[in-house]
């Protein structure tokens, strides 16, 4: 008998680990093809549209049929269907948008989320990932709480960006950026390991952002870099650029 319910608990957590897996890798969700990327969805639950509407065309820039990928549930436990709808952004900047369009009279945006890829994984969790309207390729996760969408906080933002500097950078133990530790000169190979937010006392709903640089030989250190809309990779000499490949706000 102890055996047997030794088995069962055995049997019990592998079902959780198996179940955790999948929520992180998303190998059990199909995926669409959008115009910026990818939809990943639970087909199970989700009917795919993947056509213009123009009855929704005053959610898009300049009022041109939005194009409503699916129709979803974003948690089962609820069964309530939203729609995923993809937004060009006004100039090069993509989004999706998610509708509650339960009243097809009064439609309401819950969410606009900035991305390349969205993953829905209709268990009250959402995925984004993707280089618009950032400074870089910005893994976020986000959470259904009553009809709202809210981000899922992270310590740090990964990047893991190998790179090369365009102009030199100084490379600080601490945070606050008092302690250098590294002088980068002009064509310095870098990975640009992560990003961290910190509250913006002027705009603080745009927090700041510091970078934790590692060097081929293993040195680690903080920086700031300059938000610009261009890195310096078309003109390595221009005034304006974030001086660092790959970095650049892609976006207005």
């Amino acid at each position: 008998m102890y055996t047997t319910y030794r088995l069962i608990g055995y049997l019990c957590v592998l079902c959780l680990v198996t179940s955790s897996i999948l929520a992180q890798s998303f190998s059990h969700l199909k995926t669409l093809k959008t115009p910026a990327g990818t939809l990943r969805y639970n087909a199970e639950v989700t009917r795919i549209i993947n056509r213009p509407d123009p009855s929704l065309s005053e959610f898009t820039p300049f009022g041109e049929p939005i194009l409503v990928l699916a129709e979803t549930e974003l948690d089962r436990k609820t069964a309530k269907k939203y729609l995923i709808a993809y937004d060009p952004g006004p100039s090069d900047d993509p989004s999706y948008l998610v509708l509650d369009a339960a009243n097809r009279k009064a439609i309401k945006v819950v969410a606009s989320l900035w991305a390349l890829n969205l993953v829905v994984a209709s268990n009250g969790l959402l995925y984004t990932s993707g280089h618009t309207n950032t400074m870089y390729d910005k893994h976020c996760k986000y959470e259904l709480e009553r009809d709202t969408i809210v981000e899922v906080k992270q310590p740090f933002y990964y990047i893991g960006l190998a790179s090369e500097l365009y102009k030199p950078f100084t490379l600080y133990a601490d945070r606050e950026m008092t302690q250098p530790i590294a002088q980068l000169p002009k064509g310095s190979k870098v990975t640009v390991v992560l990003a961290e937010e910190y509250p913006n006392p002027d705009m603080p709903d745009y927090p700041f952002e510091r970078f934790l640089f590692a060097t081929p030989f293993g040195l680690t250190g903080w920086t700031r870099i300059e938000s610009m809309q261009a890195d310096g990779s078309d003109d390595p000499a221009a005034e304006y650029m974030t001086g660092v490949k790959g970095i650049y706000f892609a976006g207005d």
